[in-house]
């Protein structure tokens, strides 16, 4: 059975069409959007300052280094005749970050005309759009989805998803904002305070989808902090029983081997399936460590893999282990400093 038939008989074996969670990379891939450091460097360059020394002053905190940049390019924005249109568009910014959103957002006010015309990018955008698909989540401030589901309804920021009635079909909940809404962009640290102030109350209103759909995650990491936050808020919510049910439903897109960066030890260590570590063989053991339930002396009560690195202070624990089946033969551990892990 090749992969596409081993996705689709599972797809099938669950009762709803799936909803998508997609993240910056899906941008990145087909309208060569910049990651969340380009945009910064992007933006630091008006100011006069190195996007360096930002980085230094944060401690490579993206949210606290955008908002220096926003605090220095304030000014700039006022000043400089290169954001003229962006004033007369927006006369009365709401804040002293505002610019920094309503420039990112004027940006990315481009991002559909990237669009690939041809090629095999053009052949994989084609199948998605006519996917049977019954809603998305994502954290990308373009407007590429609602391009490609021009029918589909949408949501900006938690505000609209939060005190809206979303009827859970058809619909776009861009849960850090929209580049059409310049104001509703989850960008610098008072932007992310706020939204995981308030994850609990998101994660309550997408619990529903996350129960009665396989969700397919495209363009994430398997350690992106948006993703592992609210799934953490969503784990909270279920009981032991649905939380098992849930695992089966959350499905990773991942890029070929060679393209995908080795992740850490993060706030979840998460289920994958034999299938998905055989076709990413360079994916690091803290993902495709082979442990199954009862043979981990890990924290929890069932020593699984899934509740290893689950708990505050979340570390790692000074142990080494290896399977050589994908977790179908028991893990042999041994006693090992962190930097073996």
């Amino acid at each position: 059975m090749t992969f596409a038939e081993d996705l689709v008989a599972h797809l099938n074996r669950l009762p709803a069409a799936p909803f998508l969670f997609v993240g910056s990379g899906f941008s990145r891939r087909f309208v060569g959007a910049d990651d969340w450091a380009g945009l910064l460097r992007r933006f630091a360059e008006p100011t006069g300052n190195a996007y360096e020394r930002y980085a230094s002053a944060a401690n490579g905190d993206f949210p606290r280094i955008a908002t220096l940049i926003a605090d220095d390019f304030h000014g700039v924005w006022w000043d400089s005749d290169a954001y003229a249109d962006q004033r007369a568009a927006n006369p009365a910014p709401r804040g002293r970050t505002s610019p920094l959103k309503i420039a990112i957002a004027d940006y990315l006010s481009d991002a559909v005309s990237q669009l690939p015309s041809s090629g095999l990018l053009v052949d994989e955008l084609a199948m998605l759009s006519k996917g049977t698909i019954e809603g998305i989540i994502t954290t990308n401030y373009d407007e590429v989805l609602e391009h490609l589901f021009p029918d589909f309804a949408v949501f900006a920021g938690q505000d609209e998803l939060l005190f809206h009635e979303p009827q859970g079909v058809g619909e776009i909940y861009k849960i850090h904002g929209s580049s059409a809404k310049p104001e509703s962009l989850v960008v610098e640290l008072e932007d992310y305070e706020r939204f995981t102030r308030r994850n609990a109350y998101l994660a309550a209103k997408l619990l529903t989808i996350f129960v009665e759909h396989p969700v397919i995650f495209i363009g994430y990491s398997l350690t992106d902090d948006d993703v592992r936050e609210i799934l953490t808020s969503i784990a909270h919510i279920l009981t032991n029983e649905n939380l098992s049910k849930l695992q089966d439903r959350l499905i990773f897109i991942h890029p070929l081997k060679g393209e995908d960066a080795q992740s850490t030890v993060g706030a979840i260590v998460q289920p994958v399936s034999r299938t998905w570590c055989e076709l990413n063989p360079s994916m690091p053991l803290t993902d495709c460590m082979g442990v199954t339930p009862g043979t981990y002396p890990g924290p929890g009560s069932t020593s699984s893999r899934m509740v290893l690195n689950n708990e505050p202070p979340r570390k790692a624990p000074n142990l080494c282990w290896y399977s050589p089946n994908f977790g179908n033969d028991p893990a042999s551990t041994w006693s090992c400093t962190s930097g073996d892990l």
